[in-house]
């Protein structure tokens, strides 16, 4: 979470310096995710005593700084984190070395997935290469395209109440490429002096894993025989704001 921070404040504060400039905007915004996670969910997950259920959506977060060179089109680099997890509690019984049933303990367990993005950005004006900018007055409507590289961490960590200072914990880690493709509106303020517009996106990506690896060992992590990938392939929304001239 502190590469996101440091990324987003390095755009902040480039789009900050460069608000002379009406061709450099600053994008912020995050919203709703859908995954596929299929061999997390069918190979660990749901075939675990532990949660007996998949991962199947998150929250995403992004910023982007866009240089718009013509009216038809930015580019620009991004940044974006996507998050995605579940938690649980059951009882589990504490036994001696001859079987006997002890106690029972109650048992937290929570196992959460998060990827980190840097890429490039673009966004093409449909209004504008169709010619019906003027009917949309402050709307505007576009196509944009994302690609970057991410780092993606799985984390699986449990204790008990009883005993909250032990605690298990593993972190599995991979890469991939993420590639989206999104329908963006937004409407334009013509009055606020520091946001320049609110809008609304709706896209799907494509983003998945190679086989996480462990933290620790650097060897393939395999559940119940069975190597993992964290896929977050799916459609999203995000509502973003646009600072800029």
């Amino acid at each position: 979470m502190k590469i996101v921070f440091k990324l987003l404040l390095i755009l902040f504060s480039f789009s900050i310096s460069a608000q002379e400039h009406s061709k450099f905007s600053l994008e912020f915004g995050g919203g709703i995710s859908q995954f596929s996670m299929q061999t997390l969910n069918e190979d660990f997950l749901e075939n675990s005593s532990v949660f007996e259920k998949g991962i199947h959506s998150g929250v995403n977060y992004f910023s982007a700084i866009k240089y718009k060179p013509t009216a038809l089109f930015n580019i620009g680099l991004y940044v974006n984190y996507t998050n995605g997890g579940l938690r649980n509690s059951l009882d589990i019984p504490a036994i001696d070395i001859t079987g006997e049933i002890l106690d029972t303990l109650q048992m937290k367990a929570v196992f959460s997935t998060n990827a980190y993005v840097v890429g490039l950005s673009s966004n093409i004006d449909l209004g504008k290469v169709l010619g019906f900018e003027e009917r949309l007055k402050r709307f505007s409507i576009s196509t944009e395209y994302n690609l970057g590289f991410f780092l993606a961490y799985a984390n699986f960590d449990y204790w008990t109440l009883e005993y909250p200072d032990i605690i298990t914990d593993y972190q599995m880690i991979s890469n991939g490429l993420q590639g989206q493709l999104a329908i963006t509106t937004s409407y334009r303020f013509n009055k606020n002096p520091i946001v320049r517009s609110i809008g609304l996106k709706l896209g799907y990506q494509l983003m998945k894993t190679n086989t996480l690896v462990d933290n620790s060992t650097k060897e393939e992590w395999l559940a119940f025989g069975s190597p993992i990938h964290l896929d977050y392939s799916g459609y999203y929304t995000s509502l973003y704001f646009v600072i800029g001239k």
